[in-house]
């Protein structure tokens, strides 16, 4: 059990594609993403409607699997 989180979230070359896409020769939502969240911090997400704001937000509280990459929360693999 991890107890406490201090609330460090490290996103390491994600990638996330919905269901069918890929197969479809769309791109993925999310492609060799890096980010770093210090305890404490604030980020705003910022882009235009449909570029994977949503879906990266979803992918830390693990309502969505990543494709490839990891998410770290205090350095433990949050999958």
């Amino acid at each position: 059990e991890p107890g406490r989180a201090r609330g460090e979230i490290r996103i390491e070359g994600l990638r996330f594609a919905y269901a069918g896409n890929e197969q479809d020769g769309n791109r993925a939502a999310l492609d060799n993403i890096d980010l770093v969240i210090a305890p404490g911090e604030t980020v705003a997400l910022v882009g235009a409607s449909g570029s994977g704001k949503t879906t990266l937000a979803n992918l830390v509280p693990r309502f969505y699997t990543p494709s490839a990459g990891r998410i770290l929360l205090d350095g433990e693999d949050i999958a």
